[in-house]
């Protein structure tokens, strides 16, 4: 604190706005000296011993059984994707083919009516 008063912070700085009493502290219980192993190495000892190929081919089953429908509609994803910008693009350039060939056309017709 100066002589002039307390200090005011900015306005953006965070001011404490509530005192909070001490929490008591809780006594843990000591660590066991030998923990217990982690989940997955339960977990692991559980399992039967099956070979490298063997786990490899249940993978890839399991991969297969989800894999057509997920690339099924990824796939229609996609091309419902490009249809929709290629029928805009088909769209776009159709229109300027058409009107090339009405103004050409109607340029055509002007010419013979001045001509005759």
């Amino acid at each position: 604190m100066s002589a002039d008063g307390p200090r005011i912070p900015p306005r953006f700085v965070p001011t404490l706005t509530e005192v909070v009493a001490e929490v008591p502290r809780v006594q843990l219980p000591a660590a066991d000296p030998e923990p217990a192993p982690p989940a997955e190495s339960r977990a692991e000892s559980a399992l039967p011993a099956i070979s490298q190929e063997e786990l490899a081919r249940r993978v890839l089953e399991r991969v297969a059984q989800s894999l057509e429908p997920v690339l099924a509609d990824t796939i229609a994803a996609v091309a419902r994707q490009h249809s929709l910008a290629m029928t805009q693009h088909l769209a776009e350039t159709v229109e300027d083919v058409v009107s090339g060939l009405v103004a050409e056309a109607v340029e055509a017709e002007l010419a013979a009516r001045r001509d005759a």
